[in-house]
């Protein structure tokens, strides 16, 4: 974890805004990013217009991954 923060708001639009002025307050470069990890929020997992669609365009090689510890949570209340 880089950063907890409070958000106005759930849209990914504002939501990635933050993290890319965090990114940028810690000096780093988010065309390096290869990785992104969210959970199935269409804020955050949205193919059009979540927020791993818009790092995805400023980081092509950022590839989006469900996180797996919403996987594991998922499984284990299917198993219930």
């Amino acid at each position: 974890m880089i950063s907890r923060f409070q958000l106005e708001d759930s849209k990914s639009e504002t939501m990635y805004h933050k993290i890319l002025s965090t990114i940028q307050t810690l000096v780093l470069d988010i065309a390096l990013c290869r990785g992104q990890a969210y959970d199935g929020a269409s804020s955050m997992s949205g193919a059009v217009s979540g927020v791993q669609r818009r790092i995805n365009l400023d980081a092509p090689n950022a590839i989006y991954v469900h996180c797996y510890a919403h996987k594991q949570g998922f499984f284990k209340v299917s198993l219930w």
